[in-house]
């Protein structure tokens, strides 16, 4: 271990640096997100939770699952990962510290995501003006009572945008 600390004693992982984790109650949970699940070439966290026990050592977005209980986790199947991740207590987990590369991609895959859940919500909003004009229109609404109507949706509609934006900007800040 590297004897690095960040903020409140969790431990500053150097990039392909080896670390295990140990879970030993049977409530408790792995405290991570996978990018892909097993198998695959790689298993590259996305999102760590916040106070679980794989944040409290250390793990970050990008680091890399190498095993689970000793089995390679990358050949694993994925009903025996899940199941071992779920009910195997006490259970060792060791990861490999994000190499530089490895951050980068991860970064670029979460902004992707944002943005694609930006406008999904952009699409759904602009369906919500458009249905709130053709309920005004059906409701024998006068066109500048369908404007007022329509430009409050659209108004609506763009502030949800914004704060959207202003999380990601967050986050992307965060993953950098």
């Amino acid at each position: 271990v590297s004897g690095l600390f960040s903020g409140a004693g969790v431990p500053k992982r150097e990039p392909g640096e080896m670390y295990s984790v140990r879970l030993l109650k049977p409530q408790e949970t792995a405290g991570f997100r996978l990018y892909e699940f097993p198998p695959a070439p790689r298993l590259w966290i996305f999102k760590v939770d916040a106070m679980s026990r794989v944040q409290q050592a250390g793990a970050t977005m990008g680091d890399v699952l190498l095993t689970v209980d000793g089995a390679d986790a990358t050949a694993m199947k994925f009903k025996y990962f899940v199941k071992t991740l779920k009910r195997v207590r006490p259970l060792e987990l060791r990861f490999m510290g994000g190499l530089e590369e490895d951050n980068k991609m991860m970064a670029v895959i979460k902004l992707q995501h944002f943005y694609r859940k930006r406008k999904e919500q952009q699409a759904e909003a602009s369906a919500e003006a458009a249905a709130a004009a053709d309920a005004a229109r059906d409701d024998g609404l006068s066109r500048d009572e369908q404007a007022m109507l329509a430009a409050g949706a659209a108004r609506k509609a763009a502030e949800d945008a914004r704060i959207t934006k202003e999380q990601q900007t967050e986050q992307a800040a965060a993953a950098a």
